[in-house]
């Protein structure tokens, strides 16, 4: 139920074996501690997967290696990880975080909030650095370069429940859900007013 592809590795992960196919043919495999997390992320060329009631570890040749302040979500669900210039940029269940190879420390921003009321447990980086994640209750959060929130929409046409994202050559996101696919493009082609703009109450006419 998880693939992924690092440079010119493929990565499969079957239950608790995680297969490495690499460029030349070779078929590598390793079993993974009976208590990892489903999901597993790749970062530039390692791979990073989170140990219920350890944390965040960075996988090498199948063994899990300490990574500095990765007990930080040893109880906190892990929802992406991407490689930036200074580190890491950690997506928890709680808000987003970035490691620097020593600590891990919690970034400002609106997602502590966002988080709160649209739990996510999935995600994908924009080519422009924003995000997207999908959340336990069908909205989709899109936060900007800046990692604030932008816009949250419920994609009902592909049904509440969203298995995954990919991007396209023409950086088109792509939605997979229970009924079927859906192509964005973000930002989208509207202006969100809400009451970050200080609309409060319900609107009645807009004319």
């Amino acid at each position: 139920y998880g693939l992924a592809q690092p440079r010119q590795v493929v990565h499969v992960r079957t239950g608790n074996t995680l297969y490495r196919l690499a460029p030349d043919g070779t078929l590598s495999h390793w079993q993974l501690p009976a208590h990892a997390a489903q999901q597993y992320f790749v970062a530039g060329d390692a791979l990073y997967l989170r140990l219920d009631g350890q944390g965040l570890v960075r996988l090498v040749e199948g063994l899990p290696q300490p990574l500095p302040g990765g007990q930080l979500f040893a109880q906190q669900g892990v929802v992406g990880v991407w490689a930036r210039p200074d580190g890491l940029l950690i997506a928890g269940s709680e808000g987003l975080f970035a490691s620097d190879g020593r600590a891990i420390r919690r970034l400002p921003g609106t997602a502590d909030a966002v988080f709160a009321r649209h739990r996510p447990y999935t995600g994908i980086q924009l080519p422009d650095g924003g995000l997207v994640f999908a959340a336990f209750d069908g909205t989709v959060l899109h936060f900007a370069t800046g990692l604030e929130q932008v816009e949250s929409f419920l994609p009902g046409a592909i049904g509440l429940d969203i298995y995954g994202f990919e991007l396209d050559r023409e950086d088109g996101l792509w939605l997979a859900g229970q009924s079927g696919v859906s192509r964005l493009r973000l930002p989208s082609p509207r202006t969100m007013i809400n009451q970050h703009n200080r609309l409060t109450s319900r609107l009645n006419n807009s004319n």
